[in-house]
């Protein structure tokens, strides 16, 4: 098993940040996006950052740009 330094570590706090503030982009456009209510909101959000498949994904967050 390979050993992972400091350097790996470091890419991959670098990496969880980068998706961190990309996923906080993306909520932001969510909610200034249409007028839904928050509940629905919140789910689609959930949907498409962590339980959605790719292909869904791409139909919430094309949902979202149409504005």
């Amino acid at each position: 098993m390979t050993q992972l330094t400091e350097e790996h570590f470091h890419l991959i706090d670098s990496n969880k940040a980068r998706r961190h503030e990309q996923l906080k982009k993306e909520r932001q456009a969510v909610y200034n996006s249409c007028d839904l209510n928050e509940e629905t909101k919140d789910t689609m959000i959930e949907i498409a950052t962590t339980k959605g498949t790719h292909k869904l994904r791409d139909v919430i967050h094309k949902f979202f740009s149409k504005e």
